[in-house]
């Protein structure tokens, strides 16, 4: 997989990180062995202002209107969406926990090896 493919699909989790997290909130990158020495699973948590129950089924839905971000940044709802697509293409899955005040953390796997 190109590198440049890979920074700008799989970015899109860390932008949305800081999109949705306060001024003075804190976004972590990490990632670890799944147990499957084939895939690579890649975290992205922050603790902003989490997704809400109600829209959690519709997140990688790319034709349900996007909340604001803390700054009122105004995003197309693309984003995770392709993101999404990319992965699965890649044979990867992409998942998401959030808790609404607390933040929200979004998690993808990688082939370990192209």
């Amino acid at each position: 997989m190109p590198i440049q493919s890979f920074q700008i699909h799989y970015s899109q989790p860390a932008v949305y990180a800081v999109k949705y997290s306060c001024s003075a909130g804190q976004v972590e990158v990490s990632a670890h062995n799944s147990g499957d020495p084939s895939q690579i699973i890649f975290a992205v948590k922050d603790n902003g202002k989490g997704i809400a129950e109600d829209k959690k089924p519709f997140i990688f839905d790319s034709t349900i209107p996007r909340d604001t971000g803390t700054n009122n940044e105004k995003g197309n709802g693309i984003g995770l969406s392709l993101c999404k697509e990319f992965v699965q293409e890649n044979g990867g899955h992409i998942w998401f926990e959030s808790e609404p005040g607390k933040g929200s953390t979004f998690y993808f796997s990688i082939k370990a090896s192209a």
